[in-house]
């Protein structure tokens, strides 16, 4: 986000005005287990293991866990600036989206 702000200086621009967002999917549970089942039928999707699509969620600070862990992950990125996060659907699950909604209050 320091980078694009200060893109925004560079330009003329209010760095301010700028809506800093990002999108993703949310892998979650209410439980941990269910966490983990569902992240299990995440990886089948993406033809990968659980192990490589975990660390990927990880690497890139996806929210994932349960559903206190997805609200302080994005609790962080709020911190750090970011205005909206727009959740995709994965496999087709559009019920997901509104699943997510639901357990964060949205």
């Amino acid at each position: 986000m320091t980078i694009a702000r200060e893109g925004a200086w560079e330009a003329g621009r209010d760095p301010d005005a700028l809506l800093i967002s990002s999108s993703g999917v949310i892998v979650a549970g209410d439980t941990d287990q269910e966490y983990r089942a569902r992240l299990e039928r995440f990886a089948e999707m993406m033809g990968s293991t659980l192990e490589r699509v975990d660390e990927g969620l990880r690497h890139r600070n996806s929210p994932r866990g349960t559903w206190a862990e997805v609200r302080e992950i994005l609790g962080g990125m709020e911190r750090a600036g970011m205005q909206r996060f727009w959740i995709q659907a994965w496999g087709g699950q559009p019920d997901d989206v509104d699943r997510a909604l639901d357990r964060l209050g949205g």
